[in-house]
């Protein structure tokens, strides 16, 4: 499928379109439909302070509203606390032993889709591949008859290791291509 861009740029703004009537329909309906973004907004010093909690104050989430993460704010732990890498599996409780979901985002070579994949902990990297491919070789990306790699910040995976022991973890980007 030949990804196109319609490009279009209004008041200094450049935005983009997958097709004409796309951008004829936003044309047509452009002064309702541009909100300033929250960056914008910061930018403007419409939102006071400046900051990560005068951002949840301008959206109304109070910390009586707001509740708590399903998963405890593992995802915003800083894992270098401890100077290793660690993943979302082995953050998790040891006495379970049941698979755990990783959600990673992952790009297929090839691909312009970046998409969400939830894998498992006890998934293999090669498991994991597959299911990253599943949703892309055939549909945007022909088939090869190759093997799949993956890499994590540049650095390939090899495939009979665990995503746990990997350490991938929740949201990691992860790029999955053809075995050369």
């Amino acid at each position: 499928y030949p990804v196109r861009s319609y490009p279009l740029t209004y008041n200094g703004y450049p935005y983009h379109f997958c097709s004409r009537p796309c951008r004829q329909i936003w044309w047509e309906d452009r002064d309702t439909l541009h909100n300033p973004t929250v960056i914008e907004r910061l930018l403007r010093g419409e939102i006071q302070p400046p900051t990560f909690e005068g951002i949840l104050t301008w959206m109304g989430l109070t910390s009586d509203v707001m509740g708590d993460d399903a998963y405890g704010y593992r995802w915003a732990r800083n894992p270098q606390a401890d100077n290793r890498p660690k993943s979302w599996a082995q953050d998790r409780s040891p006495s379970s032993d049941e698979a755990q979901p990783v959600p990673v985002n992952a790009l297929f070579d090839d691909d312009f889709v970046t998409q969400l994949v939830v894998v498992l902990d006890t998934d293999t990297i090669a498991d994991a591949a597959r299911k990253v491919a599943a949703h892309v070789v055939g549909r945007r990306v022909p088939r090869r008859d190759a093997g799949l790699v993956v890499r994590l910040e540049g650095r390939v995976v090899p495939g009979d290791v665990t995503v746990a022991e990997s350490g991938i973890s929740a949201l990691d980007i992860v790029h999955v291509g053809w075995a050369e």
